[in-house]
């Protein structure tokens, strides 16, 4: 399960993200770390579009990628 949350702050908008409901053992803690790792790069990918209009994704905007890039 995917929660997002959105709250108007001083400095801009603050976004709350929790994903949950990975259950227990090796594979549920293996599967958090490397959703974790995909989370921060798309935020800070989401920040710096925002802040900026720099997309860091490889190949672009998602309407811009060919299968070879993809």
């Amino acid at each position: 399960t995917v929660e997002v949350g959105l709250r108007p702050v001083d400095a801009g908008t603050e976004l709350t993200l929790v994903h949950s409901g990975w259950g227990e053992g090796a594979e549920a803690a293996e599967a958090i770390a490397m959703h974790e790792q995909g989370w921060s790069f798309f935020l800070d990918n989401l920040t710096s579009y925002l802040e900026g209009g720099a997309d860091l994704r490889v190949g672009g905007p998602m309407g811009q990628r060919t299968p070879a890039t993809v």
